[in-house]
């Protein structure tokens, strides 16, 4: 498969699962810089403000994640 196939899938399995340590060790897998230095609530919201930006992200999860963000007023965009 693929690289980039390798990560899709992966992101995609972190992103519908919604558990961080599974998405820990996806962003560890592909080197992501200070992922273990990285709290819970900042792993939370690189899920929810993944899913909004993922294009095939279920609708369940999409509003999940928007409404996550909003009601601690961060942003729905990339900072």
């Amino acid at each position: 498969m693929h690289e980039l196939n390798i990560f899709l899938k992966s992101r995609n399995e972190a992103l519908r699962s919604g558990d961080l340590e599974v998405l820990r060790e996806h962003l560890k897998r592909f080197e992501v810089a200070k992922v273990e230095e990285m709290s819970d609530e900042d792993l939370l919201i690189v899920l929810h403000k993944n899913r909004v930006h993922w294009k095939d992200c279920p609708p369940e999860l999409l509003k999940e994640s928007v409404w996550w963000l909003l009601e601690r007023e961060y942003s729905l965009d990339f900072d």
